[in-house]
């Protein structure tokens, strides 16, 4: 405990000291300086989350990879230390006797939130992006952590509030969505982050055999694909800029701006970057023969 009091007091100490510690950003990245040097720094922040240190070392207890203290549940873990007043937050989770103002299940609740966030910020600057190679991969890998952490949140708690990157969490509300909804919003970021794979059912909300919630997943036929012509044309004048092409699955109706082929253009011999003007999404029209296009109202950038 003599640790936990020294912790206690600098952090007391630091907290005053704000002019140093809390400075206010004084800018931020444009889309055109957004690159995929810049963009690391944003993935390694969403993949951060699964540890959850994001203000001190108690509360990563409670982290998405680290949720040992809610097995003292059902006798998998044990509270440890000495009595009953030490760490009474986990000797509640103990006894089943929670309490609302309970520190451990409000540490889960705002570490999965917390990490939500940083990979909403990732997939919203990726979207923005003008100078970002392999977009849908990075997004594929983003899905994926937001899948994992709204799942670690549902097994815990009964209700959550659902959001996706393009919503304001502001007055969202925990029973907007049933559990059953919010088990097939993962299921839609499971599907799109491991293409060629399907979700293994076990049954109403996923519950296993055993009791504990699960997804699995298993390798499915490769579904035939559509190779898709996009045509870039500049706005109002709809002159021609250039086309490119894209193989999609055929079930596929609509391209976001990241899935879009990336294009360029050579003018007064300069190498130039074909921009769309909107972020979508684009609908694919049907050629028939494994075939189809797509018009896409573009601009042209000087190439970096």
């Amino acid at each position: 405990m003599a640790v936990s009091a020294a912790i206690l007091g600098s952090s007391m100490t630091f907290v005053s000291c704000n002019d140093f510690l809390d400075l206010k950003p004084q800018g931020s990245f444009t889309e055109a300086q957004l690159d995929d040097s810049s963009i690391n720094g944003l993935m390694a922040a969403a993949y951060a989350g699964l540890e959850s240190h994001f203000f001190g070392n108690n509360e990563s207890f409670a982290g998405p990879i680290t949720s040992w203290v809610f097995d003292v549940r059902s006798d998998d873990a044990l509270k440890g230390g000495g009595d009953v007043s030490m760490e009474q937050n986990i000797h509640q989770l103990e006894i089943s006797n929670i309490t609302s103002d309970n520190a451990t299940a409000l540490f889960k609740w705002r570490n999965d939130y917390y990490a939500i966030s940083r990979v909403h910020k990732a997939m919203n600057a990726i979207e923005l992006a003008d100078n970002i190679e392999n977009k849908a991969a990075l997004l594929g890998e983003l899905k994926l952590l937001r899948a994992y952490y709204y799942f670690d949140l549902i097994r815990i708690f009964k209700q959550i509030p659902y959001f996706t990157e393009a919503e304001d969490p502001n007055g969202k509300r925990a029973d907007e969505y049933s559990r059953e909804q919010i088990f097939d919003f993962i299921k839609t970021d499971l599907k799109e982050a491991l293409p060629g794979y399907e979700i293994i059912d076990n049954g109403k909300n996923q519950i296993s055999e055993n009791n504990r919630v699960v997804m699995a997943v298993k390798p499915v036929a490769p579904e035939e694909m559509r190779n898709v012509t996009v045509t870039y044309r500049f706005s109002g004048s709809n002159g021609f800029i250039t086309d490119a092409t894209v193989d999609v699955p055929m079930s596929k109706k609509f391209l976001t701006k990241a899935e879009l082929p990336a294009a360029t253009v050579v003018s007064g011999g300069y190498l130039f970057d074909v921009v769309p003007t909107t972020n979508g999404p684009f609908g694919i029209n049907d050629l028939g023969d494994g075939k189809g296009e797509v018009a896409v109202t573009a601009t042209i950038k000087m190439h970096k």
